[in-house]
């Protein structure tokens, strides 16, 4: 079996022509002493686990080993099963002029499974067309990236800001941002022409059972993406826009309901009284309730 620091620098060799120095702005190489580096001579280690950690110094993020863990355990129980069968459905017709070759890049991947199964799933729809597909993940969260290189061994991913993205211009054929912070002049910068940036926020409706059991009435509505997608629709020309609304019907109680409180905010804010009282009596079912959105890049149409 391949080992992941060595699978990691293959596909870091491979597509180091889409990586620049987040320092400096030089083109990256690879060295076989598991370190990328630049031509100024920035370098950063490869690690062992399988992921590149472009950050200088400590990241700050309330997102926490336990919080990603309990998010990889809910995606891989189906909970956004039907939000990952849109994407399939919206990313070729969103992919113009169409390519044969697709790179994706998940701008906030957290702990990978969102990016690892849609990817997964393109693959095997072969009558899409795509010769070839590259996945990279970038997060703030080095826990988040450890986890995603534990489970998915073959996209490359990196410990990143999205403000400081450390990608060459016009690297990506779509930009996958998925209730996650934006940096659109960074998008913008990075998306290939013809290509497409998804984003995905959350509804008014979005968890509003729990959100029932922890919360008073002033603050329920606490969901509402108006000015979060006037933003999207100000740096990007909108080509699709749908509201996608399902329940996951399945009876939680104890840990799989605790796994869902803890992958969201909501957990931040929960009372412990309330908590105990929720795992104790659990909750018929949860409202998904999404904002989609594809739009493409102003640089589009030039060159």
């Amino acid at each position: 079996m391949v080992r992941k620091i060595q699978r990691a620098r293959e596909l870091f060799k491979e597509q180091r022509h889409i990586f620049k120095c987040p320092h400096c702005g030089e083109e990256m190489k690879v060295e076989r002493e598991n370190r990328i580096f630049c031509l100024n001579n920035h370098s950063f280690d490869l690690a062992r686990k399988g992921y590149v950690n472009f950050l200088s110094g400590s990241s700050h993020t309330k997102y926490d080993k336990e919080m990603l863990e309990a998010r990889n355990r809910v995606f891989k129980r189906g909970f956004f099963d039907p939000l990952l069968e849109e994407l399939k459905a919206l990313i070729p017709r969103g992919i113009t002029p169409p390519t044969r070759e697709l790179t994706v890049l998940d701008a906030g991947c957290g702990e990978g499974s969102l990016l690892a199964r849609l990817l997964e799933g393109l693959i095997r729809e072969s009558s899409l067309g795509f010769k070839r597909i590259r996945g990279v993940g970038i997060d703030i969260s080095r826990e988040g990236i450890q986890i995603a290189a534990r489970d998915y061994q073959d996209i490359i991913w990196c410990v990143a800001d999205v403000a400081r993205a450390p990608f060459q211009e016009r690297g990506f054929h779509l930009i996958l941002n998925i209730l996650s912070p934006s940096n659109y002049h960074e998008f913008n910068r990075i998306l290939a022409p013809g290509g497409t940036v998804i984003k995905v926020i959350p509804g008014r409706d979005h968890l509003k059972e729990l959100r029932e059991i922890f919360y008073d009435d002033t603050e329920r509505d606490g969901y509402g993406g108006e000015e979060v997608m006037k933003a999207f629709k100000e740096n990007f020309q909108v080509k699709d826009t749908f509201k996608l609304s399902y329940s996951y019907n399945s009876f939680l109680k104890g840990e799989k309901l605790e796994d869902v409180i803890k992958m969201t905010p909501l957990s931040w804010r929960a009372g412990e009284k309330e908590r105990i009282r929720a795992l104790k009596e659990g909750v018929d079912r949860v409202t998904v309730d999404l904002v989609v959105a594809a739009g493409k890049g102003f640089n589009s149409f030039h060159g």
